[in-house]
């Protein structure tokens, strides 16, 4: 447990606990984590970061956070430092594997999250996300679940599920001015909207929906634009709104063959 801790590093250790929290850091600045085997129990989640403090920073790197039955493996909750999340390995049986709340301003690269029965991957009220080459898979339910999260931008997510839903994009209030790049995503429904606004996918490597590429539920009010995505089957229900676009290229030569 770090409390009010300032430049410390946690490096090649073994953590383990049975009754709380594996590793616990609340209310602390510039703090490493790399290169940790972090195992938690049935009773807390594995790691936790919990109001770290403004104008710090956190790198957490090449750790494997693995969950006990019925917890989370890795939980960013109110962390107010700037948080670099890269090429970790985050498990849990039946719970949520990762998940970010209210805490705004994280890098995430690079990380595997997985979770057998629940959602392998959570971002709930968080602003200013990057997330690049993230992988997200739930064994039968959603594997990444993007709620109340605005002006972030997702970059080479392949996200799979073996249940109902892949990537599952929820309002509170709105959800705005997020984007997704080069998203593969497979599950029964690949993409799943409700009552979100202002999302758009860009130059989608795959949507795989056994029965939906897209589906817009009877919430209302979410606004999807694809650009350059191949979109298949989908379900959009009344007071929402789907756009799709391609981007194109016109080269006009005139008979001689030079470029009008």
């Amino acid at each position: 447990y770090l409390y009010n801790v300032y430049n410390s590093n946690i490096t090649n250790n073994t953590l383990t606990s049975s009754a709380e929290e594996s590793l616990y850091i609340r209310l602390s600045a510039n703090i490493t984590a790399r290169n940790n085997t972090v195992i938690g129990s049935s009773n807390e989640r594995a790691f936790i970061t919990h109001n770290n403090l403004a104008g710090s920073w956190a790198v957490y790197d090449s750790n494997n956070f693995t969950a006990g039955s019925s917890q989370t493996a890795a939980y960013l909750y109110y962390d107010y430092s700037d948080v670099n999340f890269t090429n970790n390995y985050v498990y849990s049986p039946d719970a949520i594997a990762g998940y970010y709340q209210a805490s705004n301003n994280v890098y995430s690269y690079n990380n595997t999250f997985e979770s057998g029965t629940s959602y392998a991957f959570d971002v709930y009220g968080t602003s200013g996300l990057l997330s690049i080459d993230d992988t997200a898979t739930s064994g039968s339910n959603i594997a990444y679940y993007f709620y109340g999260t605005n002006d972030s931008r997702i970059y080479n997510l392949t996200a799979s599920s073996g249940g109902s839903t892949s990537v599952y994009i929820r309002g509170v209030g709105a959800a705005d001015n997020n984007s997704f790049y080069n998203l593969n995503s497979s599950a029964d429904n690949a993409v799943y909207f409700r009552g979100t606004t202002g999302a758009t996918f860009y130059d989608c490597i795959a949507l795989e929906g056994s029965s939906y590429d897209f589906f817009a539920n009877a919430d209302g009010g979410s606004n999807a634009t694809f650009v350059n995505c191949t979109i298949g089957p989908k379900y959009v229900y009344a007071n929402n709104n789907l756009t799709v676009k391609w981007w194109g290229e016109t080269i006009v030569n005139d008979s001689n063959g030079y470029l009008g």
